[in-house]
């Protein structure tokens, strides 16, 4: 992140449901510090759970995620 990005990007969770209803929920930067806790639990409960772009990884990691 760059110091002078005040406002952080928006990151959305999308959701399928068993009836393939999708939906986005917006996780603010507090959501984001408990999004490698959560993701665990959905894995415990054999909810499948899909991350194309490794954020749980860097969240874990505690990289910054840039660009």
């Amino acid at each position: 992140m760059s110091p002078y990005d005040f406002s952080p990007d928006a990151v959305y969770l999308k959701v399928t449901m068993h009836n393939g209803v999708e939906m986005e929920l917006n996780l603010n930067n507090t959501s984001m510090t408990f999004l490698p806790q959560f993701i665990a639990f959905l894995q415990r409960q054999h909810i499948q759970v899909t991350d194309n772009h490794a954020i749980v990884q860097e969240l874990i990691a505690k990289n910054y995620l840039v660009g």
